[in-house]
């Protein structure tokens, strides 16, 4: 299912965002709610609460096709020089965080770029693969560190892509969490020390 999402992700950025006419405002909400959906509701990327600015950002429209457009011509840069990219877009766009903007770059380059929130972050902690910051504090260093990371990962585990990756992760974060909250775990700080 989420092959399969990523794949209309894919297909509706290119037709809509990516094509030679530039789209409308209406063409861009029709899109972009598509992919981040409403609290509860169907969606086409994975990543959890990425609806949750989703009213700002729609009055932003014009900025974030530029982004979209942005990403889509510097698809061979490497993860750290596509994050620099990304601060600078974050920083104009109120409600553009690093999980919408590497959601982007993951659903238009799977392979190279993987999509950031806390729970592959915190999933790396808990199996002690490697610690980073949380991702509202991420530097281009730490992404491209994080992308080499799912990358050995990724390997090591069979998987087809960062897609891939990331959705295992997904499964040891809640997992984990599901575990961590039985009862006897009396609060978010026993959370974190399991």
């Amino acid at each position: 299912k989420r092959k399969a999402n990523y794949q209309t992700a894919l297909h509706l950025i290119k037709s809509a965002l990516l094509n030679d006419a530039k789209p409308t405002e209406k063409q861009f909400e029709a899109v972009y709610q598509r992919l981040v959906g409403q609290s509860g509701g169907d969606k086409l990327w994975h990543s959890g609460s990425v609806y949750r600015s989703k009213t700002t950002v729609l009055l932003q429209w014009q900025e974030v096709v530029a982004m979209v457009r942005d990403i889509a011509t510097n698809l061979k840069r490497t993860p750290e020089e596509m994050y620099a990219l990304g601060l600078k877009w974050t920083e104009q766009i109120e409600g553009v965080g690093p999980n919408i903007f590497t959601e982007f770059c993951h659903t238009l380059a799977p392979a190279r770029y993987s999509p950031l929130n806390n729970n592959p972050v915190t999933s790396l902690r808990w199996l002690q693969v490697d610690q980073f910051p949380h991702p509202s504090g991420f530097k281009p260093d730490d992404y491209g560190r994080f992308c080499r990371c799912l990358d050995r990962l990724k390997s090591r585990c069979g998987f087809a892509d960062f897609g891939e990756t990331d959705h295992f992760l997904n499964f040891v974060y809640w997992r984990h969490r599901d575990e961590a909250m039985q009862p006897g775990v009396a609060d978010e700080d026993a959370l974190e020390e399991n």
